[in-house]
């Protein structure tokens, strides 16, 4: 279903979440959650999100200030330890190996590239 004004990002986000993360991956629903601020969540069995996975519109240039509203997002849930930016094409992978503080500014050079491709991050 497309949204006026909103260019196919809903739907991937729903196409994602059946196909990949359900059929190929077999992510139960029941430990997913679909929204606006957090495009989709996996939560582990205990209900604590683990996984983020941010969408964009197939075929979208992340902009900076995306990227600086997707990072100050991470802090919001302590217990996440992966984080993606997808626009279907290109994944990029942020690994969080620590609870974030709230005071402060998450930016990419938090990050350290962790592959040759440089599409991975690990804070």
């Amino acid at each position: 279903m497309r949204v006026p004004g909103e260019g196919g990002e809903r739907a991937f986000r729903g196409r994602l979440k059946e196909a990949l993360l359900e059929k190929v991956f077999g992510w139960p629903p029941e430990f997913m959650s679909l929204g606006e601020k957090f495009d989709i969540l996996l939560f582990d069995p205990a209900g604590q999100p683990v996984v983020t996975i941010e969408t964009k519109e197939p075929g979208h240039i992340t902009t900076g200030a995306e990227y600086k509203t997707f990072l100050a997002r991470l802090k919001h849930y302590p217990s996440l330890r992966q984080a993606y930016l997808t626009n279907g094409s290109y994944w990029e992978r942020y690994e969080i190996d620590a609870a974030l503080m709230d005071e402060e500014e998450i930016t990419p050079e938090h990050f350290e590239e962790i592959d040759p491709g440089g599409d991975s991050h690990s804070l």
